[in-house]
């Protein structure tokens, strides 16, 4: 028993700090979630070895304005020998604010994972990627075009690229997303819209230039079982420029203060039901923010239920 409070004293710390912070950010264009970049620590009770695994998860989210997002997602992954594995990974988003109510196709990431030097100390594994938008960020209402809070997707083809250092229980993940594509297809404007409208809240984004993100995240994983685990993470991104749009002149202008670092908190509880399968929910909010998010990834508060299966 005194083991088990042990475990959970810094977790009840950490969840107390996670409800009651008012920050708004995390910042997520795809790369947080990715299967071995969310995952990198070792589990040693994850479960028996199965070539193939399936993960349904509905996901929640609050935004800026009372914005509220649904966002369910299904992964597959197949082994392809002991150290390469292959994942993809597709998205659907529902979004419920004062402006509209959207709903669609987001990406599909499609990742490829190598490990190497497993029976060393520090085992490693290096990670490639994909992100391919179904939406290109172009939704609009009754013939205006809506914010980048109200798209399902950034709109751009981006490449991931990922390095994950295993110790122990430990994991930690450098990572970066560089957009393909230098701009969307939004065409939103906060000047469309009369002066009395929510819309006016929103950074413009006609043509979104979105820069590139550089990611670190630090990952601790307790077994506090032999069916349960915890994993607090910190997450840290830092968005490398400042991002750009066309103004109604049709001159591309910087978004002042869009570049930066957003520090978040991630909290993953893992539940083994049998071989086959296990749950896991997961909890994050962010700690420090940058100044101008016009990317629409402003964030109080992220939360997800994902279920498992390996075959």
């Amino acid at each position: 028993m005194k083991k088990l409070l042990k475990s959970f004293l810094p977790i009840s710390i950490l969840l107390s700090f996670l409800t009651k912070t008012n920050a708004q950010g995390c910042s997520d264009a795809g790369i947080c979630t990715l299967h071995s970049i969310k995952n990198n620590t070792k589990n040693k009770n994850a479960g028996d070895y199965k070539p193939n695994a399936l993960v349904f998860e509905l996901g929640f989210g609050k935004g800026e304005d009372d914005i509220s997002y649904f966002t369910p997602s299904l992964e597959y992954t197949r082994q392809l020998t002991k150290l390469n594995s292959f994942t993809a990974k597709l998205d659907f988003s529902y979004i419920n604010g004062h402006l509209a109510n959207v709903a669609g196709l987001g990406d599909l990431f499609l990742s490829l994972n190598h490990q190497f030097d497993t029976k060393k100390l520090i085992s490693k594994s290096v990670i490639i990627g994909l992100k391919i938008p179904f939406d290109h960020a172009g939704l609009s209402k009754n013939n205006i075009h809506l914010p980048m809070p109200y798209q399902t997707s950034l709109g751009t083809f981006d490449f991931i690229a990922g390095f994950n250092f295993f110790y122990k229980s430990f994991g930690a993940t450098l990572a970066w997303q560089q957009p393909l594509t230098k701009s969307n297809r939004n065409e939103f404007l906060p000047s469309e819209y009369p002066s009395n409208s929510y819309a006016q809240e929103y950074l413009p984004s006609n043509q979104f230039g979105r820069k590139a993100d550089a990611l670190i995240r630090l990952s601790y994983n307790r077994d506090v079982s032999k069916r349960f685990s915890v994993r607090p993470s910190l997450l840290g991104i830092y968005h490398l420029a400042n991002d750009t749009y066309l103004n109604e002149s049709k001159l591309r202008k910087e978004i002042p203060d869009s570049k930066g670092l957003t520090l978040n908190g991630n909290l993953f509880f893992n539940f083994k039901m049998n071989k086959r399968g296990e749950f896991e929910i997961a909890l994050g909010t962010p700690f420090i923010v940058r100044d101008a998010r016009p990317d629409g990834l402003t964030r109080s508060f992220v939360s997800s239920l994902e279920y498992k299966i390996g075959f």
